[in-house]
């Protein structure tokens, strides 16, 4: 399907991909930002190793040998049930794309699709190789194909220099790759080498090398077997004596003794011992069959007995290393033990960790090696480090641990609702761009036609009390005001008589009685008394009309000013227009009139905010007696 031996391939000895000059190969480099690269001053353990003999640079293999690993997976049942846990529970919930630019995530997904039609594998397929590799050695190489025919994207200049856009991708087997190391590490030359016949060489700016726990100083990650390799090994001689044991345990030594002190074993009349019959019919005798001797011949079975060697702790002691190298425990690969129900539930957690660790990883490489390169290829910015931050398009993988996200989730919805962060701080810390007003209106008028009965009933109630406390609140300013324009005699026959009025609404009495009914009427709200009379003060002025009632509106059940003035003003404009419109001579009709607009403008505004952010608004005011 490709032409390998086109800005890959360096070299090879294989018939079918005829070498190439390294002039041709030099010409794929990845996209640099117009200056040389800092090289490292730091020396690496693993420098060049050179041929005494012809003075030649030579291909190193790694650190560690990675053959003997991959024959420990495929041998070793825990460690490749271990590793299959791990590559499940990483994958177990999926992933996803995430942009503030939603026509970056396009490009990039059909980007993919173009790879899964040139190379035949699918992205899915491709990152699920590429992080069992990671899980196996804690390493993983990728080869980044490139070519114009195949790909959408557009070539990058650098220098003198086109680069081709990518065209596919693929995960090559990490225990066969070797490399030409320099000083400081790096490498200038990949080889896979599948035997010393059959090998091919390429250049290291079309290789990108994924590590896990490297260390400073080596070329690669630590594979995961190097702590638990020996115990393995001491395991399986383990169970391998152990197995022996049990056939000398099936199998047990059959001693005959004949003859006692008194009567030692005799010689027959045919010249032979009663010692040598005995082993005749021993020899003779079936499976299935017995034997009858006299009371001179005594037979019986030695085995292991009572004083066979007990092998079950060494076997367990060995066991619980490997899979505590292996970061997995009984639980985690199905083995039923005592454990509760608790100690399960931190078990599991450590290797959930683990794997949300790796799975970092996994999204930081496949983010900043992968889609960095894409998103330049498609002509919008100049460079990797060019890309704005919300134009980035990150690969993230779901939580594979719910409970430890729903409690961080209730916390930070606990923050939201004490306003300690806005909503849009909520949005971005549980990984979700802010909401546009076009967006929060729609939300809120869904969720306006799909409240609940008792949300509204719960609304209702509230507006009720709020109106007795109101009424109240009226009858006491209006009485103080004129207070304030009559003689002292009436002034004290005013304020007894509002006092009483304004009692009468707050603190009833029994009809039966004198006394007066404790806490049968909520408290007076003055604030909203002193609204109402505002307004029937100045209802010739719409403007100033709507001002009061949407500058109370915002105050409030907006107190930081977090939404859209769009819903205040119209609710407002349309209260004021139809106030202007009253022709009431009695305090009482205007109040009740004034009031259910202001309450009702109330009730309009806050079924839309509060069920768009869930808040449980009761619209209950602060009581200033």
């Amino acid at each position: 399907m490709f032409d390998l031996s086109r800005n890959i391939i360096t070299s090879s000895n294989y018939s079918s991909a005829p070498k190439i000059n390294d002039s041709i190969a030099n010409t794929v480099k990845p996209v640099l930002i117009g200056r040389e690269i800092t090289k490292s001053p730091v020396l690496s353990f693993f420098g060049p190793r050179v041929n005494s003999v012809s003075n030649y640079t030579e291909f190193t293999p790694h650190e560690y040998d990675l053959y003997e690993y991959s024959r420990i997976i495929d041998t070793e049942a825990i460690v490749y049930k271990a590793f299959e846990r791990k590559k499940s529970l990483m994958f177990k919930n999926g992933y996803l794309l995430t942009s503030d630019s939603d026509d970056n995530i396009s490009y990039i997904k059909q980007r993919l699709k173009e790879f899964h039609y040139v190379s035949g594998k699918s992205f899915e397929g491709f990152v699920e190789e590429l992080a069992y590799n990671l899980i196996m050695f804690h390493n993983a190489y990728v080869l980044m194909y490139r070519d114009l025919d195949k790909s959408t994207g557009e070539s990058i200049s650098v220098g003198d220099e086109e680069i081709e856009p990518l065209a596919a991708l693929f995960n090559m087997p990490t225990e066969s790759i070797e490399r030409k190391l320099k000083d400081d590490g790096s490498v200038s030359r990949y080889k896979q080498k599948i035997s010393y016949t059959k090998y091919r060489t390429f250049s290291p700016k079309i290789i990108r090398h994924l590590t896990y726990n490297k260390r400073p100083g080596f070329t690669m990650g630590t594979p995961p077997l190097e702590a638990v390799k020996d115990d393995i090994i001491a395991l399986r001689r383990i169970e391998e004596s152990v197995e022996t044991l049990i056939y000398k345990s099936l199998f047990p030594i059959i001693h005959v003794k004949v003859g006692t002190e008194t009567h030692p074993a005799a010689t027959l009349r045919d010249g032979s011992s009663e010692v040598s019959a005995m082993s005749k019919v021993l020899k003779e005798i079936d499976d299935s069959g017995g034997v009858v001797t006299s009371e001179r011949v005594e037979i019986k079975s030695i085995g292991a007995e009572s004083m066979a060697l007990r092998v079950e702790s060494y076997l367990e002691y060995f066991k619980n290393r490997v899979m505590i190298g292996l970061g997995v425990s009984t639980t985690d690969l199905g083995i039923g033990d005592s454990s509760g129900k608790a100690t399960g539930s931190i078990i599991s957690q450590t290797l959930k960790e683990a794997v949300i660790d790796m799975q970092r990883v996994v999204a930081r490489f496949i983010t900043e090696e992968i889609f960095s390169d894409l998103l330049v290829e498609s002509g919008k910015y100049k460079a990797k480090y060019m890309i704005p931050e919300e134009d980035m398009v990150t690969l993230s993988f779901n939580s594979v641990d719910h409970d430890s996200q729903i409690k961080i989730e209730s916390h930070w919805l606990n923050l939201a609702n004490s306003k300690m962060i806005s909503q849009s701080e909520l949005r971005a810390l549980i990984g979700k761009r802010p909401m546009s007003d076009d967006e929060m209106r729609q939300v809120g008028q869904w969720e306006e036609n799909t409240a609940s009965p008792s949300e509204v009933e719960n609304v209702k109630a509230n507006t009720e009390s709020s109106k007795a406390s109101a009424k109240a609140a009226v009858i006491s300013a209006r009485a103080a005001k004129a207070k304030t324009t009559s003689t002292s005699g009436s002034k004290q026959n005013k304020k007894s008589g509002a006092s009483n009025s304004s009692k009468a609404a707050t603190k009833p009495k029994n009809q039966y009685s004198d006394s007066e009914i404790q806490d049968s009427a909520p408290p007076v709200n003055q604030e909203l008394g002193e609204l109402v009379l505002n307004i029937l003060d100045n209802l010739d002025d719409i403007n100033m009309v709507q001002e009061l009632i949407a500058s109370n509106i915002k105050s409030a059940i907006d107190i930081n000013n977090i939404h859209d003035n769009v819903i205040v003003d119209s609710i407002s404009k349309s209260k004021a227009e139809y106030l202007s419109t009253l022709n009431v001579s009695k305090l009482e009709d205007a109040f009740e009139y004034v009031l259910d607009e202001i309450i009702e403008a109330h009730l309009s505004t806050g079924l839309i905010w509060v069920i768009i952010f869930k808040y449980q608004w009761s619209l209950k005011y602060q009581t200033n007696q």
